[in-house]
């Protein structure tokens, strides 16, 4: 189902989304500790370069977090830059071997559209390849986190995009 970031901003204000709706995938709100992997993840975009940085972190079952940045050019909106952050973070966990997945973000209308199947036209491509890749997971959440506690991710994919407006400019 194909539908815009309006509709789906449109749509959640009637209560479309709402925990109710029995049509709505529901996923059980598991804790951290079983997942393999757990990942918080954020994008920041710059209109004037069309560019994106990308920040996130890994967690294993231990307690070990890394830390990953990456750059996109010709990233078209704020949207896009944190869908490509959760697009980059899904591909790293797959690549990894992860059995199970918890993915944090702080853009709530992207864990909205992850959690409910929804393909929006903005992200098509990249939403739809996060909904082939989690099909690989055991286990996978999506959960929607306050900025407050993805600072460091915040702060690498801030950090990244920096660095790259500082050499361009």
């Amino acid at each position: 189902m194909l539908r815009s970031g309006w509709q789906l901003k449109a749509n959640h204000v009637r209560g479309y989304f709402s925990p109710e709706r029995q049509d709505a995938p529901r996923q059980r709100q598991e804790t951290s500790h079983i997942f393999s992997v757990s990942c918080k993840a954020d994008g920041s975009w710059r209109n004037d370069l069309k560019a994106a940085g990308l920040g996130w972190t890994f967690t294993n079952p231990a307690g070990l977090t890394s830390h990953h940045s990456a750059l996109c050019k010709n990233v078209s909106s704020p949207f896009m830059a944190e869908s490509l952050a959760c697009g980059a973070v899904v591909l790293e966990a797959v690549r990894a071997g992860a059995d199970s997945f918890l993915l944090e973000s702080d853009y709530q209308q992207l864990v909205v559209a992850i959690n409910a199947r929804l393909v929006l036209l903005e992200v098509h491509g990249i939403i739809s390849y996060i909904f082939l890749s989690i099909g690989r997971f055991s286990h996978f959440l999506c959960r929607f986190i306050p900025l407050s506690t993805n600072v460091v991710a915040d702060s690498l994919a801030k950090q990244c995009l920096s660095l790259y407006g500082q050499n361009i400019c």
